[in-house]
């Protein structure tokens, strides 16, 4: 909840001159521009980052590990809320990279449900957590949405420090380790290099990659063309929590050739968002693009965690979020590069990395069948 409480306000951060951090006359374009280089700095540490904390998760404890990720959360939440009252930039960003430098929360959490989980039970699981992340995507949001009309974005940076710091304690009294000390002997290579792994590797890549660029600038985007005021950055997170957890309620673990599909689906229904339709019609790709995006986001995160055994699931899943944060920081980055030419470009590259995901997706389906 402290992460998605937080993401709307970083996107006003960037785009709003009033209460932002850029308050001088700037055009949309150099706005936007500087939204995707502010939401590229968080994944981008935690791209260099994640490796090693998996690693560590590996070698010493799932638990103490989490219990490190949310004290950099509190700290990290703490810094971003004083620099933007004091509005300084580099304040903002040293608040960003620390946290990032911790890895996340969910990687552990995910590390840990491998080590109680089948291969066959995990898509489950991980669903569970989608489940979860989309419960939070709703009640965050909702958390600081109240506050936009005091024309201040630091209470939401402290609600997201609160968030954090329950969470450190929730972590201390009731988690319990999911591996015995004993068997955390020494530090493993896990079988990462090889044309598989990179192949989904890449699907994860091109598919974070398409989506992050689609949610940080589609609010934008949409608020612009509809002429929707501020509260609807916070509501767009909710709305699509509550259509994910619709989703991730009813889906079920379906074979793999049944995944292809979903990726020109997800593609084309973000892609036509950028045709001037009706509100109605837009809003109805919205949640389509969602449903689409919830179907898949587990299924390649299963695929990935089976690649490795219960001794190497922390570098697996340390591997799987660097992944996930290279797509976060490189699609908002290039996305907001593409708004210098046109304030619809991100949609246009979001559906690209989209189909790119496809396209490789593909490659792993020939690869499969070879073998059978």
């Amino acid at each position: 909840m402290a992460f998605f409480n937080a993401s709307p306000s970083l996107v006003l951060l960037a785009v709003d001159s009033k209460i932002g951090l850029l308050r001088h006359g700037l055009n949309e374009g150099r706005h936007l521009f500087f939204l995707g280089s502010l939401n590229s700095i968080y994944p981008l540490f935690q791209w260099l980052a994640c490796p090693f904390i998996g690693a560590l998760a590996d070698r010493f404890s799932r638990r103490h590990i989490l219990l490190i990720v949310t004290i950099a959360n509190c700290v990290g939440y703490f810094l971003v809320g004083y620099g933007t009252s004091l509005i300084s930039i580099k304040i903002v960003v040293i608040g960003l990279i620390i946290p990032a430098l911790s890895g996340g929360i969910f990687p552990i959490v995910k590390t840990a449900l491998s080590d109680l989980s089948s291969r066959e039970s995990r898509v489950f699981w991980f669903n569970r957590v989608a489940l979860v992340k989309a419960a939070a995507t709703i009640g965050g949001p909702l958390l600081s949405v109240g506050f936009i009309g005091s024309g201040s974005l630091v209470p939401s940076f402290f609600i997201s420090m609160c968030l954090s710091a329950i969470a450190f304690i929730l972590a201390i009294f009731l988690i319990k380790d999911s591996r015995s000390m004993q068997k955390n002997t020494a530090f493993r290579s896990p079988p990462l290099i090889n044309l598989s792994s990179v192949l989904i590797f890449s699907v994860f890549f091109f598919l974070v990659a398409g989506w992050w660029s689609y949610v940080k600038f589609a609010p934008a985007l949409l608020g612009c063309r509809f002429h929707l005021d501020r509260s609807f950055f916070y509501y767009f997170l909710s709305i699509l929590g509550v259509v994910n957890i619709a989703t991730q309620s009813v889906l079920l673990k379906f074979p793999i050739r049944w995944m292809a599909p979903l990726f020109p689906a997800l593609a084309l229904t973000i892609g036509l968002q950028i045709v001037p339709f009706p509100i109605a019609v837009t809003f109805a790709l919205f949640f389509a693009s969602i449903f689409f995006q919830g179907c898949l986001m587990p299924h390649t995160e299963s695929l990935i965690s089976c690649l490795a055994d219960a001794d190497n699931q922390g570098k697996m899943q340390g591997f799987a979020q660097s992944a996930e944060a290279a797509g976060r920081s490189a699609g908002p980055f290039l996305a907001g590069i593409a708004s210098l030419q046109h304030s619809s470009l991100p949609i246009v590259l979001s559906a690209l990395l989209i189909l790119m995901a496809f396209f490789t997706f593909q490659k792993i389906k020939q690869k499969t069948e070879t073998r059978t």
